[in-house]
């Protein structure tokens, strides 16, 4: 009876230990909780150039697509929309959200 208990215990810490560091891959850090310098960092390396001008912009938008990842772009300029655009999309593929084609919510001012 001893060694059957001995060896449920050992097979739950063995499944445990082999899960855990998986859900730590599917947990990612929260984007608009890392230091700006973080976010941008991560902004440069999914090939988004953040000019000096929309740094504030873009740390602004990261959390808003963290809550709503179909959160409308309200822009007046094409190229601001364009970024917004962008950076929504690397959000999404920060948190491995499926990219299921969807109509375009971009209302103009």
């Amino acid at each position: 009876m001893k060694k059957r208990i001995f060896a449920l215990v050992f097979a739950i810490t063995l499944m445990a230990v082999s899960v855990f560091p998986v859900r730590a891959l599917e947990n990612p850090a929260i984007l608009s909780e890392l230091p700006v310098e973080e976010q941008l960092e991560f902004l440069r390396e999914q090939g988004i150039e953040v000019p000096f001008v929309y740094v504030e912009f873009a740390t602004a938008l990261i959390p808003r697509f963290e809550m709503d990842p179909d959160d409308p772009i309200r822009a007046r300029d094409p190229q601001t929309r364009e970024f917004a655009v962008q950076v929504r999309d690397a959000v999404n593929r920060y948190y491995q959200r499926d990219s299921r084609p969807r109509p375009e919510k971009v209302f103009f001012l």
